[in-house]
Order: structure tokens, then sequence, then C-alpha cells
């Protein structure tokens, strides 16, 4: 699943082309939650491609963003090859999936890679489609227990290092 703005930035083209790839499995699916100026287009590369395993759901309010993780079973967020990744990315987005306790594909390449410093899933290249098929079957064919455990080490790492006080310390620390 996804959540966000369907947007340029997030790669959700790369994720489509993806679904292309596991149409053989039926019991993948594929859930886009948000809004966005790509929205319109993605939903026609769908019906181009004639992949029948995405579903697309209308924004939700933000309070409700962790109850809708809750229902997926990998969480997937994409961005493009971009050299200004070099110096790392700060998106919300990552926190909050670390926090639901679900396996992450990101499909990325860059520096300062949250998903795999907190080993809470699987980072593949940015752009490549295939990579990131080949990362959601491998996720979907570990056990429960794997998939529980990225899922439980991206919430203890969230908690470790991005709650208020956590982060407070951090501050101090500099500052001292």
């Amino acid at each position: 699943g996804y959540t966000g703005t369907i947007g340029v930035a997030n790669a959700i083209d790369t994720l489509i082309e993806a679904a292309v790839f596991t149409k053989k499995n039926p019991e993948i699916h594929y859930v886009l939650v948000g809004e966005g100026k790509e929205k319109i287009s993605m939903q026609q590369k769908v019906l181009e491609l004639e992949v029948v395993n995405i579903t697309f759901i209308d924004s939700i309010p933000k309070k409700q963003i962790q109850s809708m993780l809750g229902l997926f079973d990998i969480c997937y967020i994409g961005w493009h090859k971009n050299p200004l990744y070099r110096f790392g990315i700060a998106p919300n987005k990552i926190p909050e999936y670390l926090y639901a306790k679900k396996p992450i594909i990101h499909a990325f390449s860059g520096k300062g890679d949250l998903v795999k410093q907190a080993n809470a899933g699987l980072t593949v290249e940015a752009e490549n489609p295939k990579a990131v098929a080949e990362g959601i079957l491998t996720i979907y064919n570990l056990t429960n227990s794997q998939r529980e455990q990225l899922g439980k080490n991206g919430q203890e790492f969230v908690l470790k290092n991005f709650t208020y006080s956590s982060l407070a310390k951090k501050i101090v620390n500099i500052i001292d």
C-alpha cells in the first residue's frame, strides 16, 4: 500500500509498472490512497497496462493514516534518481510507515536510507519497476514472523530516534 500525494516526486508510475510483474499473483493487490496532480494520469496508466490488481482510494484525513497502514501487508515509498538525494531525504512518510510496524519497500538511490538503517524492509533501486516487484515478492515470500520482525524493527527504530524526547536530547547534545 501507499498513502500520500500521487505526484511526480513519489514515483507512483514505478509502482504501477511493478504491478505488471506481479499480475500472475492474484493475491497481491496494490492500494494507493491519496490525491494529486498525477492521479488521473496514473489511473489511465493502470488502464493502458491492463493492471487489475490496483485500487485507488481518495485521500483520507491524516489522523486516519495509521489505521489505513494497519490494513496493508507492505508499505511502499518511491523516489526518482536525483543527485540531490546524495545528501539524504527526510519525508514524513517513512516514520509513519515505520511506526505502523509494516515492512517497507523503499525504491531509493541515495544516502541516509532510514529503511535500511532500521532493518525494516528492502531498499531497491529507484525507478526500477522490476526491482520493486522482486522486492515485493521477496517480502511476500517471507514467513509471517519474518515480516513481523521487519515491522517491529521499524517501530522500535522510530520510537528510539524520532520521538520528541529523543529528538530534544539530540538537539541538546549538539548545542552542548
